[in-house]
């Protein structure tokens, strides 16, 4: 159990306030970076809340905002007041919260009484561990460092209330943990572990004990309870605002399990050899038809029984794995948040729990120091060190790499080429710098990985028009509005163009060429159709395409015709009548294997997930090369899971 020997005062003052300039230096690059094209747009140079008529009104009492985080909002309105859209400023003040949490966890671990060693090398770890780069470098995460410090501070006066029975610390401590639950909720499940800590770590008898019963273990939480209902009620508003349907991709309880399981054993790897850090990790596969995807979960439940066992002779290595776990879990993908989309993990998210990471570190160099002879205290102390030093120096070179846009996504694209994320937002920051030529690839390795992606499509019709190609632009844009259909962005830059969908006469010229076209032909009517779609009069083009079927069609000019109606039905959600649609066009056309992707993601819509796999796996096997194919594949197989 903790129980640190006596310490000089000025020794301890020396050490932290070493830890607090070695953080400074590992981070001093940092006021040299600028804004990410990712979020950072969003939230803090271009937030749409800061032109609203009353920016703290919407900021607190709606849900307009990205994520229901009201105080870090403000604290970014504030910010922008002063900055503007300069970063420097920005990214001072998150190092300043940086430094804040630092001093706080440190606080709060010889508040509970563990020894300088352990709680010095765990505050290092927090301050200068390669992992918090994604955090203290990135503008957006200004929230974490600001929500982390108010938690460890909240945490240290709790202790410090329970110990005094101060109501001057228990208030500031109920303020402060406020303040971290508004800045972001990540950290709520702490609450729980408020008064467990003392009784866990042996600093008082637990009223909780073997056979104290329920009654006592409520008392335990006596104090504790406005702390709870707190993290429960501003959690709800979160859960609301971020989480994610994810479609029919949404991820099963059993392969959760397998994502949490992986998570840690990932985490424990970066921490222990901080290499191929990356903003944006590649997307887990997950397939439970491999047997071995549960042997993450299962050494995880290994792991964590080891602990439990061990948890009644060494309360200080419980207490540690608690803080790790509690704040990881609410990001571990128990609960389905929209980064799942991307990818499971994301180093961002272990900030806070890299304080029970690093205590985990100290103990374990304060046990091989107790334990060791004199001849072995030495090398320790110097591979510790050496260790510290690696981590700031990784820190430091780290730091370029949040420098801005381009060097962020490049070294995202660096682990996984085929980001769809990273190629469409580098080659947006490419095309913003004027090196179009090198944006055009990253746009059409995006198309390859989603052809479908509305986004990609518009900054790809872009940086054409830019080299001056107008017809391939106008192609992107028409694309773009097939899969948002009657989008009114992709409309007015058609209408530029000179190829909008709302001009009137075009309209007319259409009309009267459909209705001198033969009986037997179907080119002008899809021109109509199409025309329709795009100007998102999608009951018309039923309407008009259903009369064009009616009329004595050839096969290869039904076909597409059939195409046309199951698009439109589609994306006016009437998935039965789609379906038939490409199934007649499937009758007329056996080998395309588009078509049968088609009719395999009508049927998966529909919930009927073994038709739709059986279809898939023919239209995989015309075309193996397909990414659309495959994507609605892994979908289908996730869905019927």
């Amino acid at each position: 159990m903790p129980n640190p020997e006596p310490t000089s005062p000025r020794l301890e003052r020396s050490l932290l306030l070493a830890i607090l300039l070695a953080t400074i230096l590992a981070y001093a690059r940092v006021g040299g970076n600028g804004f990410i094209n990712w979020d950072d747009p969003g939230w803090v140079t271009e937030n749409p809340l800061w032109q609203a008529p009353n920016p703290l009104y919407s900021i607190w009492f709606t849900l307009e905002a990205h994520q229901y985080y009201p105080l870090s909002f403000t604290l970014l309105w504030i910010e922008h007041h002063l900055f503007g859209d300069a970063p420097a400023g920005y990214h001072w003040v998150s190092l300043g919260f940086h430094l804040l949490a630092t001093w706080g966890f440190y606080a709060l671990l010889r508040r509970l009484r563990f020894d300088l060693i352990a709680s010095i090398i765990a505050a290092a770890v927090v301050a200068i561990h390669p992992l918090q780069v994604a955090a203290v470098a990135w503008a957006v995460e200004q929230k974490t460092m600001f929500a982390a410090a108010a938690i460890w501070w909240s945490f240290e006066r709790y202790i410090a209330a329970e110990e005094s029975g101060s109501r001057r610390s228990y208030v500031l401590s109920l303020v402060l943990f406020i303040c971290a639950m508004l800045a972001k909720t990540q950290p709520l499940l702490l609450a729980v572990l408020f008064p467990l800590a003392r009784p866990l770590l042996g600093r008082v008898r637990s009223a909780a004990g073997r056979g104290a019963g329920l009654s006592s273990l409520l008392r335990l939480y006596r104090i504790a309870w406005p702390h709870l209902v707190i993290a429960v009620v501003l959690a709800i508003p979160t859960i609301i605002r971020e989480r994610s349907p994810l479609d029919e991709g949404n991820l099963t309880i059993p392969e959760r399990a397998v994502a949490m399981g992986r998570g840690l054993w990932f985490y424990l790897g970066k921490f222990a050899w901080p290499r191929e850090l990356s903003g944006l990790y590649p997307l887990w596969k997950i397939d439970l038809r491999d047997g071995t995807a549960f042997l993450w979960p299962l050494a995880a439940a290994i792991l964590a029984g080891i602990l439990i066992w061990r948890a009644r002779r060494q309360p200080t290595l419980a207490f540690a794995s608690l803080l790790c776990v509690l704040t990881w879990l609410p990001a571990s993908c128990i609960v389905p948040f929209g980064h799942m989309e991307k990818s499971y993990v994301a180093d961002h998210l272990v900030y806070f729990s890299l304080g029970g990471l690093g205590l985990l570190f100290g103990l374990l160099v304060r046990w091989a120091l107790r334990e060791g002879d004199r001849t072995r205290r030495v090398p320790i102390i110097g591979l510790t060190v050496l260790s510290l030093i690696a981590f700031g120096v990784t820190t430091f070179l780290r730091i370029g790499t949040y420098r801005n846009s381009i060097t962020f996504w490049q070294q995202v694209l660096s682990i996984d080429p085929r980001s769809l994320s990273g190629n469409n937002n580098l080659g947006t920051a490419l095309a913003e710098a004027g090196r179009i030529t090198e944006a055009i690839p990253l746009y059409r390795t995006g198309i390859e990985v989603r052809p479908g992606y509305y986004e990609l499509r518009i900054n790809y019709a872009d940086a054409l028009y830019r080299t001056g190609d107008r017809d391939g632009a106008i192609e992107q844009l028409k694309f773009a509005l097939r899969a948002k259909p009657g989008d009114d962005l992709a409309t007015r830059r058609l209408a530029a163009l000179g190829a909008g969908t709302i001009d009137a006469a075009q309209e007319e010229g259409l009309r009267a060429r459909a209705s001198a076209e033969p009986p037997n032909e179907a080119t002008e009517q899809l021109a109509l159709a199409r025309f329709l779609i795009d100007s998102g009069r999608g009951e018309e083009a039923v309407t008009l395409l259903k009369s064009t079927l009616e009329r004595p069609l050839p096969a290869p000019a039904r076909g597409p015709v059939l195409g046309e109606l199951g698009y439109v039905l589609v994306s006016l959600r009437r998935y039965e009548a789609a379906l038939a649609a490409y199934q007649e066009q499937l009758s007329h056309d056996p080998g395309s294997p588009t078509v049968r992707m088609n009719v395999g993601v009508m049927l998966r819509r529909l919930g009927r997930f073994k038709e739709a796999i059986a279809e898939l796996e023919r239209a995989q096997r015309q075309a193996p090369a397909n990414e659309q194919i495959r994507y609605n594949l892994e979908k289908a197989h996730r869905a019927e899971r």
